[in-house]
């Protein structure tokens, strides 16, 4: 008995004009809606070493789970504002508790 097995993609198809689309087996390919096919896209990554350290060059844009990213992709994924304010300056040791600052016990009279 002979099994077929279809290859997965990610993102799934249909695809887009000009959307990249990674293999099962990591290898990125760019969608041509004319030719209704995938092209491989050569690897334009690459490591350069300057005096101070190695730098990576045209990362791509990461698409699948496993994929390299640059400092300004990962950047531009971090949410601005909010986060955690700072504690009291009062000289009290405090825990975050339900959203909030509370004092804590440090040890001392009570």
């Amino acid at each position: 008995m002979n099994v077929r097995v279809t290859p997965t993609f990610a993102p799934a198809p249909p695809w887009t004009d000009g959307q990249q689309v990674t293999g099962p087996d990591g290898t990125l390919y760019t969608f041509s809606a004319s030719l209704n096919a995938l092209s491989i896209v050569d690897n334009t990554a690459g490591i350069d070493k300057n005096a101070n350290s190695f730098l990576v060059k045209n990362l791509p844009t990461p698409v699948a789970g496993g994929d390299a990213a640059n400092k300004n992709y990962v950047d531009s994924k971090i949410p601005t504002g909010g986060g955690i304010g700072e504690a009291p300056t009062d000289g009290g040791t405090y825990a975050r508790r339900n959203s909030t600052w509370i004092k804590t016990y440090d040890g001392g009279a009570y």
